[in-house]
């Protein structure tokens, strides 16, 4: 009887151990939310640039006017009457656009980032005193001097929440997300007091990134209104995301509320046909590359049927021999 036990022990510890081993190979399928991403760090900074020869145009405003304060600037800035005074954008035509955002401090809960936008500037159309949508901005040439608007941001590491300098709440960054999300997680790209709006994942591979071939994943359904009342808060996501960071690594980059706190409202940055956005430079590992064959993955999740196999082999060989 003893001797049974002592066998009946040894497989369970062996299982244990197996399951163990399981545990530690695989990671998690789950992001956490809230999360923090270990990545952003002190001197942590990424830059988009424009593509193609034709330039773009982006949507800009002045920080201080109170027609864009807090979250304004999402619904404001297109033609319409808000109070006793029009409402638009400024519009800047220019040429080889980069953004860039560079974590200058950071400490348990927020981030501090310095955000530039830097561009060869073609015009500038500005809309003050314009009374209605008919009425011709005031157009100031720029001569293909340099463009540039540079200010700070701070972003909350849990909740991704963006504040201008002044403290005040800009929205949700979508510049990175919980890394290692799960086929169709649902994840939070915009949360404030009066709307949370959430997109289901999907788990994608083989996408070339400035850092070689990464597992991604995205968002299908990318379309959503930031608030039902207004018909302007139309955005989308065109975003991929590197699994292992959860970082925005490639895609068409158009808005996000850190480049609001500069005064940008809609970048530009769009590639034309089926080009994107070029994620320039980072200096933030996305992790190993995706091989052909992913040996890792194979191994990790065929430890557990193999022990369970060779377990069962033990005991038939074992009932067998007793039989003899």
């Amino acid at each position: 009887m003893a001797t049974m036990m002592q066998k009946q022990h040894r497989v369970l510890f062996a299982m244990a151990i197996c399951l163990n081993i399981l545990g530690a190979l695989i990671p998690a399928v789950t992001a956490r939310d809230p999360f923090a991403p270990t990545w952003l760090k002190e001197g942590a900074y990424a830059t988009y640039i424009s593509i193609g020869e034709e330039g773009g145009q982006a949507r800009v405003f002045d920080t201080t006017d109170p027609q864009f304060e807090g979250l304004k600037y999402m619904f404001n800035g297109y033609w319409k009457t808000s109070g006793d005074f029009p409402v638009a954008f400024d519009w800047l035509h220019y040429r080889n656009a980069s953004l860039t955002w560079r974590c200058i401090s950071v400490n348990a809960t927020m981030a501090k980032l310095q955000v530039t936008f830097d561009c060869i500037g073609e015009t500038l159309e500005q809309y003050a005193g314009v009374v209605e949508p008919t009425d011709e901005p005031i157009r100031t040439p720029l001569n293909g001097e340099s463009w540039q608007r540079s200010g700070e941001a701070y972003v909350d590491l849990y909740t991704r929440a963006v504040y201008n300098a002044g403290g005040v709440f800009l929205g949700t960054t979508h510049l990175w997300l919980p890394a290692n999300p799960s086929e169709g997680q649902e994840i939070v790209v915009w949360n404030t007091e009066t709307k949370t709006i959430t997109l289901p994942v999907a788990i994608e591979s083989s996408h070339e990134t400035i850092q070689g071939t990464q597992d991604i994943f995205m968002f299908p359904l990318y379309g959503f209104t930031l608030d039902d009342s207004e018909p302007n808060s139309y955005k989308t996501i065109m975003l991929f995301y590197d699994l292992d960071t959860g970082l925005a690594v490639a895609g068409f980059f158009s808005w996000d509320p850190v480049f609001a706190a500069i005064g940008i409202g809609d970048s530009g940055l769009v590639g034309t046909g089926s080009s994107e956005t070029a994620f320039y430079d980072t200096n933030i590992d996305f992790g190993p590359q995706r091989a052909t064959t992913n040996w890792t993955q194979i191994l990790q999740y065929s430890i557990l049927p193999i022990a369970i196999i060779l377990l069962v082999a033990t005991f038939i060989v074992r009932s067998k021999k007793k039989k003899k």
